[in-house]
This record gives C-alpha cells, structure tokens and sequence, in this order.
C-alpha cells in the first residue's frame, strides 16, 4: 500500500498550520516526523487519518482521493 499527500492544508481558527504539505510513502517504507513543538506534525497526523478535515481540500492517500 502507498500513501501519498498533496498539498494538505489546514488551519485552527487562531492560525494556519499546514500549508501545502506534500509526500508519499511506499510499502515498507519508515517515516518520520520530526520538528519543534507547535510546527503541525500531530495535525498532519489527524488530517491523513481524517481526524480532522481540511476545509474545501482534496488530498489522495492510500490510492484515492479523499474530500473533507
């Protein structure tokens, strides 16, 4: 299974968070994310797995297009 992100944008009401976030992941493939705290790596987290929905986005993960 591959994931592949494109250009996830997200933001809380007090301020944007994402912005433009693209990759893609393959089979067997190690990830990680790394960086300061407060920077978005929890939320890009949530967004792929649809915890939380980037408003009016398309984004494609694990072979589709998801829509918020």
């Amino acid at each position: 299974m591959k994931l592949e992100v494109d250009g996830i944008r997200f933001s809380y009401p007090s301020e944007p968070v994402l912005d433009g976030i693209t990759f893609s992941a393959g089979e067997g493939d190690i990830v990680s994310l790394l960086g300061p705290n407060g920077v978005g790596k929890s939320t890009l987290l949530k967004c792929i797995n649809k915890v939380l929905r980037p408003p009016a986005e398309e984004y494609p993960s694990q072979g589709r297009t998801w829509r918020p």
